[in-house]
């Protein structure tokens, strides 16, 4: 099966990196808000600071999950923009039982991903009135000098809002990766193509700036190239969660 999904909200990604950020016991007791939305919660235990918590601005549900997932075909699928960046994943084989792993995707433009998977679904919201799909929130956030609600330390020699390509501990800047279209080192292999639209600049995703389409594979034992997992994040993030990571400049 081959499916793909707009990528996930930045707000929530933002919220998960302040929380992973702490490592103190938490000093003060939980704000009223939490304990209203979360009565079930026991916030007595903690590993983070309370006070390194903060608000990415929608409350609790205000990013609505996706609790029965939707899905229509490739082919009925007529609204998205082919430059629109989407999140491709093709899925083979029963899971049942099983302790799941981390599963390569694509991060790419529609155009590809219909190219790719003909046969694909397209995931769809529940309720296309609650939330427009093809808006971004976050105008102009990749092109920011500044990180937005972080103040945690930020990488040497590099911009904290640089885009990279992060394969486990090592990452490659994304300008580094257009610069060269491919990076081979031992059996990894990153290339770079044009052709898909920032999720984070424009008002409309879809008149978003070109970052290009990205993607990470590695040789398997028939020498054969396979979708690696991989993640297109920004400097800061990299930092923040690899702080022994090397980000690759030249």
């Amino acid at each position: 099966m081959s499916f793909v999904q707009p990528p996930p909200s930045l707000a929530a990604a933002a919220l998960a990196l302040l929380v992973a950020a702490g490592t103190a016991l938490a000093s003060e007791t939980a704000p009223r808000s939490w304990t209203w939305a979360w009565p079930d919660t026991d916030f007595s235990k903690a590993a983070v600071d309370f006070s390194e918590i903060r608000s990415g601005g929608p409350p609790k549900d205000g990013i609505p999950s996706i609790d029965s997932p939707a899905f229509i075909s490739v082919v009925e699928e007529d609204s998205l923009d082919p430059r629109e960046p989407v999140i491709g994943l093709a899925v083979g084989g029963e899971m049942t039982g099983m302790r799941l792993d981390m599963l390569p995707s694509r991060l790419e433009s529609w155009a590809r991903f219909k190219e790719r998977h003909p046969e694909g679904q397209v995931l769809v919201p529940n309720d296309p009135d609650m939330r427009r799909y093809g808006d971004n929130p976050y105008i102009r956030y990749d092109s920011a000098s500044q990180p937005f609600l972080y103040d945690g330390s930020l990488p040497q020699g590099i911009e904290p809002m640089a885009y990279v390509v992060a394969v486990g501990e090592e990452a490659w800047t994304l300008g580094l990766l257009r610069e060269q279209e491919t990076i081979e080192r031992d059996d990894l292999r990153l290339s770079w193509s044009a052709g898909k639209a920032s999720a984070l600049d424009s008002r409309q995703i879809a008149e978003g700036r070109d970052i290009g389409n990205v993607v990470v594979q590695r040789r398997d034992a028939s020498g054969a190239w396979q979708d690696a997992v991989y993640d297109l994040t920004f400097a800061f993030v990299f930092h923040a969660f690899r702080p022994e990571g090397r980000i690759h400049r030249e």
